[in-house]
């Protein structure tokens, strides 16, 4: 439950930090962030849709 409200906070100080950092460019790495989770849920569901097939054949295989 604590991810909940610590997550938003880590990330919003790591973002600051690394603007400090770096500056501008800072956010050319967060855009290139946010524009991997699309592909990340993607490939996740792409995943577990061949496991669901995998697991529904191999208990078609068992079935007399």
């Amino acid at each position: 439950m604590n991810f909940l409200w610590s997550a938003p906070v880590q990330f919003a100080l790591g973002t600051y930090f690394l603007y400090d950092l770096v500056g501008v460019s800072a956010f050319a790495g967060l855009s290139v962030l946010l524009l991997c989770v699309p592909v990340n849920l993607a490939s996740a569901m792409y995943v577990v849709a061949r496991y669901v097939l995998y697991i529904q054949l191999a208990a078609a295989s068992f079935n007399p």
